[in-house]
């Protein structure tokens, strides 16, 4: 599966709440989420937990630049979290375990996230599922529109992920 994804800091989530009923977007939910990362030698890898949900095992290839990114994933459900990760760690460390609360909405075609990380700040992310070569295009028009209708600028995008970011703030004194 594919998605193309865009991701900004965004200090104010209470705005972004407001901005996405603006824009007819519909809140499905607001949940916590713990995503343990294991260490890989390419690629990522992380098992994604949420209270009262079944766990899912989301494997990923993503290119690291501010604008739009397209991601390849694939994601695996499990009802046993603590057991795969048990199997998994004997042969890839846990490496970064990032807590955050997340509210989703849907636009359109697009998943609105707003996100508030342990450690990091609050962020807005953006993703959209590219079905076809033709949803490629139509993904990039709607990131766009989001991106300014949230009034994002260019310098609040983020070419990393949560797992950069927090190893990142890891490495400063």
């Amino acid at each position: 599966m594919e998605n193309l994804e865009l991701k900004a800091h965004y200090p104010d989530l209470q705005e972004a709440h407001h901005r996405a009923i603006q824009l007819g977007a519909i809140r499905q939910w607001c949940v916590s989420q713990t995503d343990t990362y294991f260490l890989l030698s390419d690629g990522k890898m992380k098992l994604r937990q949420v209270q009262g949900l079944s766990a899912e095992l989301i494997t990923y290839q993503r290119p690291q630049h501010q604008d739009a990114k397209r991601s390849a994933y694939q994601i695996y459900r499990t009802s046993e979290p603590q057991a795969l990760i048990k199997t998994l760690s004997m042969l890839f460390p846990i490496d970064i375990i990032v807590q955050k609360t997340r509210t989703l909405y849907l636009w359109n075609t697009v998943r609105i996230h707003l996100d508030s990380v342990h450690d990091l700040g609050n962020f807005i992310e953006f993703e959209a599922v590219i079905g076809a070569p033709a949803h490629y295009e139509q993904a990039q028009t709607c990131l766009q529109e989001l991106q300014h209708a949230f009034a994002i600028p260019g310098s609040a995008l983020c070419a990393s992920g949560y797992y950069e970011l927090m190893q990142l703030r890891l490495l400063k004194p």
